[in-house]
């Protein structure tokens, strides 16, 4: 049987994420029966998993209980999840990954998600080994992300390194300047 988001009758246990352990993800939804099912899902991969049905205390709480990934519902009172979304990667927290739960599969609803910054899009369809499958990749980018941005940040300032990522090319040029050395 298939575990679904939308769905409690089917009670399923994945098979554990090899990397999960440790990792705590931040879950924000005002169906407390949708908060239950990814909870339950995503702990039986491994994962610490910290739910909220209030935006607003979700990210007043962000900072005490730093996640590694937040999932978030895109149809919520108060503040929706593209809104929460943008506010999350316009600040300090901007590096931490958003994807985004919608029962609505309606492609345009997906791509403004994506538009405002969220690194995936799950329907409240999906089965519960593709909710974590997904967690974890974008959890692998992210991990690769900070790999390079460490390795280059050793070398060279903080704007390069960001114009590395951003582009995804490492062009080993210079430029010729008039300096004086005292």
């Amino acid at each position: 049987q298939r575990m679904t988001l939308g769905d409690e009758s089917a009670r399923r246990s994945p098979t554990p994420a090899p990397t999960a352990r440790g990792v705590t993800l931040m879950v924000i939804a005002d169906s407390d029966l949708s908060l239950a099912l990814v909870q339950e899902g995503l702990a039986a991969q491994g994962y610490k998993v910290l739910c909220f049905s209030d935006p607003f205390l979700a990210l007043e709480q962000f900072d005490v209980h730093k996640p590694s990934l937040v999932l978030t519902d895109l149809t919520m009172p108060g503040m929706d999840g593209t809104e929460l979304c943008r506010t999350l990667k316009a600040g300090p927290r901007g590096d931490v990954p958003v994807i985004i739960l919608t029962a609505n599969d309606e492609e345009s609803t997906r791509l403004k998600g994506l538009r405002d910054g969220a690194d995936d899009c799950v329907s409240k369809g999906a089965s519960m080994e593709e909710l974590a499958v997904r967690v974890e990749t974008v959890l692998r980018r992210t991990r690769e992300t900070d790999r390079v941005r460490r390795m280059f940040a050793q070398y060279t300032s903080d704007a390069v390194v960001e114009e590395i990522l951003r582009t995804g090319a490492v062009v080993l040029t210079g430029e010729k300047r008039e300096v004086t050395v005292l």
